[in-house]
């Protein structure tokens, strides 16, 4: 198998429009969006003595280290701006696999509608513009759907081996991420196993690799003792009833409102329109209708246990179901264009009014998301009380 990359002259205005208008959201008021202050939550970028430290004395969120570790030495400066730049480009390299993604799912037209709902939307620009390490979440999760979708190919590389074992040991580095691991890990055993006794020198170098990566991991646990918060779990158990409550206000959160989350969140708003809303729910119907297919129980399971990882004391950030949403709400954007089109085989003129009805919109959705994001949320009384350090 050889994963086809396009080349410039085939990649699209579209396409191009796209990448132009996510990198412009991404560094459009970095540092100065929050009046040029950091949250309590939000880190300075360390210098490159202390990132190297914290890569082998406090290796969790790893990844998100290393990235500090390479703008430390490209930019040796600081500010805010400085501080959140290693979150943008986690941000990036979250946007091009999930591009990937549903580029390999959806194809082009579907895929470039929802990455527009998905750059424009605030869950995600909060995560991607702060000096934080919450975007991890979303990539572990969308790391995990796309190893998924290669390992259902038929023909596999032999340098999937490999190349899988260190991602899988640099996803361990993120709390809780164990779990979509082995979820992963469980409904691809067979194809992993069948490679692995195939390329028999290859599955030798995939251990070795795999074991180097996890050392530092490996030595903080060891020395810590620290395996919950590793799992996914810092807080004291509240009750079986009070985890229920905890386990579907996660969804409520993200539909109905009430996530007091002033660093995330304008009051008590939904964290998603009610465009991705209607997308969701359109999607949601569609995989129910093929609830026997494999991505469809691959979706199901990193589902659940996303929701039961965020719904834990001191757990994951709700943005670990950003990749689950954005799948479904392509997915419905599909679905109903699908229809449309099934109506009007024919009818040039209802086929374009289809089109320019989901494409206007995606356009006010886009609008309404930015407006949220860049003007009410940063003089929201709440996120400004929120962002008052300064460096």
């Amino acid at each position: 198998m050889k994963l086809r990359v396009p080349r410039w002259s085939e990649l699209s205005i579209s396409t191009v429009f796209l990448a132009v208008f996510a990198l412009f959201l991404l560094i459009f008021k970095l540092g100065s969006l929050t009046h040029g202050n950091l949250a309590a939550a939000e880190q300075p970028l360390p210098s490159v003595h202390a990132s190297v430290s914290a890569l082998w004395q406090q290796p969790l969120n790893a990844p998100f280290t290393l990235v500090q570790l390479l703008v430390a030495l490209i930019l040796p400066t600081t500010g805010v701006g400085s501080s959140r730049l290693p979150a943008v480009l986690i941000g990036a390299a979250f946007l091009l696999l999930m591009y990937w993604l549903l580029r390999q799912w959806y194809g082009q037209r579907l895929t470039v509608f929802s990455m527009l709902l998905l750059v424009s939307t605030p869950w995600f620009l909060h995560v991607a513009r702060l000096a934080t390490p919450d975007i991890l979440y979303p990539l572990a999760m969308l790391t995990v759907l796309a190893l998924g979708a290669l390992w259902h190919r038929t023909e596999r590389p032999g340098w999937l081996l490999p190349f899988s074992a260190a991602v899988f040991a640099l996803l361990l580095y993120v709390p809780g991420a164990i779990w979509l691991s082995l979820i992963l890990v469980v409904l691809r055993y067979r194809n992993v196993v069948g490679d692995s006794l195939t390329h028999k020198r290859l599955s030798m170098l995939s251990v070795v690799i795999w074991a180097v990566l996890i050392m530092p991991l490996l030595h903080w646990l060891l020395a810590t003792h620290n395996l919950s918060r590793w799992l996914g779990y810092s807080g004291q158990w509240p009750g079986v009833l009070h985890y229920l409550h905890d386990f579907v206000a996660v969804w409520f959160h993200i539909f109905i409102g009430h996530w007091q989350q002033p660093l995330y969140n304008v009051g008590g708003m939904p964290v998603i329109d009610i465009a991705m809303t209607i997308g969701f729910l359109v999607g949601l119907y569609l995989y129910a209708e093929h609830l026997r297919a494999p991505r469809t129980r691959f979706l199901v399971l990193l589902w659940l246990a996303a929701t039961a990882l965020i719904a834990l004391p001191g757990g994951a950030h709700l943005s670990l179901l950003l990749p689950i949403v954005v799948v479904f709400v392509t997915g419905g954007l599909g679905y109903l264009l699908h229809r449309w089109l099934k109506v009007f085989p024919r009818n040039p003129l209802a086929r374009g009014f289809g089109m320019t009805l989901i494409f206007l919109v995606v356009a006010f959705a886009v609008l309404y998301n930015l407006v949220n994001y860049y003007e009410a949320w940063p003089h929201n009384l709440e996120a400004e009380q929120t962002f008052s350090r300064q460096l």
